[in-house]
């Protein structure tokens, strides 16, 4: 299922949809998850709708270390394979955006490669 947003969808569409086709959980570690922060793995999180099925459990876990470095991770199953992700940056926010972002590039040619086998059979 691919999720159509446009500039009308306000956060809490975006969040009702991502709940019914999407089930996240997102975790705290040495930080408390604000509701700011649970809106931006959201809207982020959106980017990988076309890759992941809508049974797909997705963990985003969100930590800072002892340097005060934000560290986001993310789980997940794709195809059967786990699928650990994770970033570090100063800002939370970033890393997020950055963990997304990495995660979508691997979902991408993680399907290249699922399509490239699938035809060569």
């Amino acid at each position: 299922m691919i999720i159509l947003i446009d500039k009308k969808n306000s956060y809490d569409n975006i969040k009702l949809l991502l709940r019914r086709y999407m089930n996240i959980k997102i975790y705290g570690e040495n930080v408390e998850v604000t509701a700011a922060m649970k809106e931006h793995v959201d809207k982020k999180l959106v980017k990988l709708n076309r890759f992941l099925d809508a049974s797909t459990l997705i963990e985003v876990r969100l930590k800072l270390d002892e340097q005060k470095n934000s560290i986001s991770k993310i789980d997940f199953l794709h195809k059967g394979e786990a699928v650990h992700l994770n970033n570090k940056d100063k800002d939370m926010y970033k890393s997020i955006t950055e963990l997304v972002n990495k995660t979508q590039t691997f979902m991408s040619n993680a399907n290249e490669k699922w399509i490239k086998k699938k035809h060569s059979m």
